[in-house]
């Protein structure tokens, strides 16, 4: 049986620091991404409906 590289607890710290990388990447995409869509909230809700709210939300996901 070979000698494995890495232990089980080193492998576990890997993953945590990758599971934060992406979290902190997720909100950096996240959290513009809702600014945004408060932003188009805010200059329509008292112009349209909901429905108009989530047609012109949806059209502008894409960028």
């Amino acid at each position: 049986m070979s000698e494995r590289p890495y232990t089980s607890d080193q492998l576990l710290q890997v993953m945590q620091v990758l599971s934060a990388g992406i979290t902190v990447l997720n909100a950096a995409y996240a959290i513009p991404l809702l600014k945004r869509v408060n932003d188009e909230y805010e200059s329509i809700k008292n112009k349209d409906s909901v429905l108009d709210l989530a047609e012109r939300i949806s059209q502008n996901i894409g960028g």
